[in-house]
């Protein structure tokens, strides 16, 4: 498995993912996403932007270093990204990302054929749900903005963008709680 995530235009087309247009929205007080992302941007724009969030971690933190080269088989740029690609286009359920590993280039894009259990995922949302809720806060924040065409600043729209993402965390808890 590649341990490092860096998106290839080609390799998206090749997959079968090409850009769309999306519908430009409105201007409105408080911030307001559709469940599924992908009404608003392609999948390829939605890919590079959880990929470009998921990097801007602090990946270099030696406890983090130490970590997986004790566990070389362990991947969290993929778990992250699958869960936050599947978090944002309204597929919640740990056993259907992992399906959609399988079936949807996207998903079969970000695993590169290490496709995680089920189980991987849920576990890993448990044990990394700050994390987890602040890149999709980040990736939902450049989703507003460039659909909206506004610059969040106030510290009620950061809030209200990191409730959506906690929201989306607790119906994947609920979802795998029903599996």
């Amino acid at each position: 498995m590649v341990n490092r995530i860096q998106p290839v235009p080609e390799r998206l087309e090749s997959c079968g993912l090409h850009p769309k247009v999306s519908p430009r929205a409105g201007s409105s007080g408080v911030p307001s996403l559709p469940l599924d992302l992908s009404d608003w941007v392609d999948k390829c724009t939605l890919l590079v932007r959880i990929e470009d969030e998921v990097l801007r971690l602090d990946w270099s933190n030696p406890l983090v270093v130490e970590h997986l080269n004790r566990h070389p088989d362990y991947q969290p740029k993929t778990l992250l990204s699958l869960l936050c690609l599947g978090y944002s286009i309204q597929v919640f359920s740990s056993q259907e990302i992992q399906s959609r590993c399988h079936s949807h280039p996207e998903f079969a894009l970000l695993c590169d054929g290490q496709v995680p259990f089920a189980q991987e995922l849920t576990r890993f949302r448990r044990q990394n749900r700050t994390l987890i809720t602040e890149v999709l806060a980040r990736v939902f924040k450049k989703v507003w903005q460039s659909e909206r065409g506004v610059v969040i600043a106030s510290d009620s729209w950061e809030r209200e963008i990191l409730d959506i993402a906690a929201a989306r965390l607790d119906i994947a808890r609920h979802m795998d709680a029903c599996d």
